[in-house]
């Protein structure tokens, strides 16, 4: 009906050409016309439902399949659905245009081919959800939202085993459980061990929690992100399953809330879900829908979940992403100090990620210095480059913080999934001179790439006593200039060390066990 039938080749171009054809395709669909019977039938829909906010989904033959699940792949819009007839019509079919047109985004395309899926037809559509949630004064939200798994691939204690399942927990929207945002922390629990925290200590607690929380703004019509503290003040502390979501925080002291906020500084808040996992059955229930889920799929799943204060609702599922299981490894003892270049002693998965030729290596201090947007996102799409330049699985990637922050880069280098797809193993780097300090992201969208592709993953603390040995990281030779000419100008940022070039032939070996938490990077002779 609007001509774009030609559209469909784009997804046999090059990534870096899709990124800019992907801004026009947008476009197009923004302004394409929709069919009369479709435009009445959603009229009808919206008079039904009134002026709820709503959420526009993908729902196409090729994603929610075992392999490929296409986690965050399409698009997924919020729709404030306010005001008249014609405006709230505007906003939904504006949404359902973009979600058609992410068929074609880059990070889609490249996903398809990755899999070998680039030659079927793809077919979209759509899914209209009410959001589930209650007016709180302008703003539309759920008491707590987020995201769960049947089989927990990252354990923080030796006493969680894999069936105990994992779930990532916010207040406000579920977008902050799903995408790796900002300088802020979902709580994170298993529901066959709740009782076993990532963090004991009360400022600990508070440090790595959540303080922003995502809303729908009912008055302007739009997705926002404000602070806790300010919906609070501006809901006189009148928050639902206030007392399920909050503890207060006085004096170092954790302790319950009780009853509404009416008499509690906002300021003192801090989101633990204490209340949630220690006086409700809710991990329970959690684990009960993911046992059953699993009975009858016959596979771990995965679901997105929203809680209004009363109900829980279960609003999607799908297959877990599952990469192949790691044969069980022990970390050697006998190597040389010389010849160690990084070690971890906490949240090390199983796997061996050996014959490394090259490190491509962002240092925190170089990356930290960076001024402008544009010089961030440059790093990001040199690091895209070497991903599809060097051999593959044959290098690692190293760098500060969050690797595939959304919002502030600051926090990490800014890559989708076509920049990192061919790389090995995907290491952050946490030094307490910097803010970074890596979220235990099992859970979120870019983790599920990392598991489906195959990529190991590892935080590294260098700080804690652990081995960095960053002379060798950073007095390397760089092949930068070498390999990728054209981003010569960025080698004081991104570093590629070609390892046996510069180690008389030996290549990188990495070995981590789960099971000890350990995990240690060093070379080897392959003779």
């Amino acid at each position: 009906m609007n001509g774009l039938a030609d559209i469909a080749n784009v997804k046999y171009r090059e990534v870096d050409d899709l990124r800019a054809e992907y801004k026009l395709i947008r476009r197009f669909y923004r302004t394409g016309r929709f069919p009369n019977y479709v435009i009445k039938h959603l009229k009808l829909m919206l008079e039904s439902l009134g002026e709820v906010p709503l959420v526009v989904r993908s729902s196409s033959l090729l994603e929610d399949r075992l392999g490929a699940a296409f986690c965050g792949k399409y698009t997924s819009l919020f729709v404030a659905n306010q005001g008249d007839m014609e405006s709230r019509l505007k906003d939904l079919l504006g949404a359902i245009t973009q979600v058609f047109a992410s068929v074609f985004s880059p990070d889609a395309i490249q996903y398809r081919k990755e899999r070998g899926l680039l030659d079927f037809k793809e077919e979209m559509a759509c899914i209209i959800q009410p959001v589930v949630g209650k007016k709180c004064g302008r703003y539309w939200l759920p008491a707590f939202a987020g995201v769960a798994f049947g089989h927990n691939e990252y354990t923080w204690s030796p006493r969680i085993k894999r069936d105990d399942g994992m779930v990532r927990i916010v207040a406000g929207l579920g977008t902050r459980a799903v995408d790796r945002v900002g300088d802020d922390y979902p709580r994170i629990f298993s529901p066959g061990q709740p009782g076993l925290k990532t963090t004991v200590q009360p400022e600990e607690i508070v440090r790595y929690s959540q303080h922003q929380l995502d809303v729908i703004d009912l008055k302007e019509n739009s997705f926002k992100t404000i602070p806790i503290t300010e919906l609070v003040e501006s809901l006189g502390g009148n928050y639902p399953a206030a007392d399920k979501v909050f503890s207060v925080f006085r004096d170092g002291i954790l302790s319950p809330v009780t009853g509404m906020l009416l008499n509690t500084d906002p300021k003192d808040l801090v989101a633990t879900f204490d209340g949630l996992l220690e006086r409700t059955n809710f991990a329970e229930q959690m684990k009960t829908v993911m046992d059953v889920l699993e009975e009858t799929w016959g596979v771990p799943v995965d679901v997105e979940f929203a809680h209004d204060g009363k109900r829980l609702y279960i609003l999607q599922c799908r297959p877990q992403s599952r990469g192949e299981a790691a044969a069980l490894v022990p970390v050697p003892k006998d190597i040389s100090p010389e010849h160690k270049i990084f070690s971890a002693s906490k949240y090390a998965q199983t796997f061996q990620a050996t014959d490394i030729e090259y490190i491509v290596y962002v240092p925190s201090l170089a990356y930290e210095a960076l001024q402008t947007h544009d010089e961030l996102l440059k790093v990001g799409r040199t690091v895209g480059e070497l991903n599809r330049t060097l051999p593959h699985r044959k290098f690692i990637l190293m760098g500060p913080g969050r690797w595939g922050s959304r919002g502030d880069i600051k926090l990490g280098v800014s890559v989708d999934y076509g920049d990192i797809n061919h790389s090995r193993m995907l290491i952050e780097v946490a030094r307490r001179r910097g803010s970074y300090v890596p979220d235990v992201s099992f859970g979120t969208h870019f983790f599920q790439d990392l598991v489906e592709a195959e990529i190991s993953y590892l935080p590294l603390y260098p700080d804690d006593g652990n081995v960095y040995n960053e002379e060798f990281l950073k007095d390397s030779p760089n092949a930068l200039a070498e390999i990728l000419p054209k981003r010569a100008d960025m080698e004081d940022v991104v570093r590629v060390i070609h390892v046996p070039k510069v180690t008389d032939g030996k290549l990188l070996d990495i070995i981590s066990d789960s099971e000890e938490g350990e995990a240690l990077a060093f070379l080897t002779n392959k003779d």
